[in-house]
């Protein structure tokens, strides 16, 4: 078995990392000051960035592979080349050793707290689904097409959770440092933990895009809508210049409106193409149930057009004629 670090080479990333640390932080501030290098050092800051990025993580998987190699009673070596990078030459304390290969118990503990580790990423994603399907439903099939993404990211917790479950069988994996090649090898937990770290941040980060996307979208929906109110506007208008007693009402949802068999109103159905208003549920986007377009007039004679149910992520009126 390989030895995979050791001291020298966690040092060797500890070191890298700092340095590339600090020049991506130059870098950085460079391109953002008024000096004749901005451009030069801002493309340097990518591969600045993903040196570090690289070598802190190495740092940190190092770092946790030697401590759990001195916890198994071995002898942390400096250079692993000294010992052939072979795992079984490498000296330990067989009392230590013996004590954490031979589990009394059937399972592995610290495999089932990670499984439990990631099944409550599964449960937390899947509260975060449902409160973006209530809050965005109204989107329909664009809302199925980001939930998609979100629940694709939740069957990573809960395959994970699933994995860690069944390494939990001590008759079938081993740790890392067990020299029992004839089991199978499983994740140690803090490994698992630096997973779920960047896993729940990739989560999150995909949470935070379908919020925005579906953000761009109600912004774009509403410009629409208003457009439609426009048009609605527009053919009633025209039309009451006609028939100025047309209104019998203070105010009439045209969306829930059975056709009126009148001039005024059947010249205004042919002027948006419709042969019922109810039609003109479908061409808004609102909060609750079917949309409710209501139409009047006011007192100096202008017509007036509003949605009454937009949904509360549209901060603009969606009133027309005013």
């Amino acid at each position: 078995m390989k030895i995979s670090y050791d001291i020298f080479r966690v040092k060797i990333f500890g070191i890298v990392a700092l340095v590339s640390f600090i020049l991506a932080f130059a870098v950085s501030f460079i391109s953002n000051s008024s000096l004749g290098i901005a451009e030069g050092a801002f493309v340097l800051l990518p591969f600045v960035s993903n040196v570090f990025f690289i070598t802190f993580i190495l740092y940190i998987l190092g770092k946790i592979y030697l401590i759990r190699l001195k916890n198994y009673g071995y002898e942390v070596p400096y250079k692993a080349k000294e010992y052939d990078n072979d795992l079984n030459k490498l000296p330990k304390d067989d009392k230590i050793y013996n004590k954490l290969v031979n589990p009394e118990d059937s399972r592995n503990k610290w495999s089932i707290r990670l499984s439990f580790v990631y099944f409550l990423g599964f449960i937390v994603g899947i509260i975060c689904d449902i409160i973006f399907y209530i809050q965005w439903k109204f989107l329909k099939s664009d809302t199925t097409f980001l939930l998609t993404q979100l629940i694709i990211f939740d069957l990573v917790w809960l395959f994970a959770a699933l994995y860690f479950l069944v390494q939990s069988d001590n008759e079938k994996y081993r740790d890392a440092f067990n020299l029992d090649e004839s089991k199978k090898k499983r994740m140690c937990f803090a490994y698992g933990i630096v997973i779920a770290v960047f896993v729940a941040l990739i989560s999150a980060g995909t949470k935070m895009q379908c919020t925005s996307a579906a953000k761009y979208m109600v912004s774009s929906y509403a410009a629409t809508d208003l457009d439609t109110l426009n048009s609605i506007r527009a053919a009633f208008f025209e039309q009451y210049k006609n028939y100025p007693d047309a209104f019998k009402e203070d105010q009439y949802i045209i969306t829930d409106m059975d056709m009126i068999d009148e001039p005024f109103w059947t010249n205004a159905a042919e002027a948006l193409g419709v042969k019922d208003f109810k039609e003109l549920k479908s061409k808004f986007h609102v909060s609750d149930g079917d949309a409710k377009v209501a139409i009047r007039v006011a007192e100096d004679g202008n017509i007036i057009v509003e949605l009454l149910n937009p949904h509360k992520s549209v901060n603009k009126e969606m009133i027309l004629g005013n």
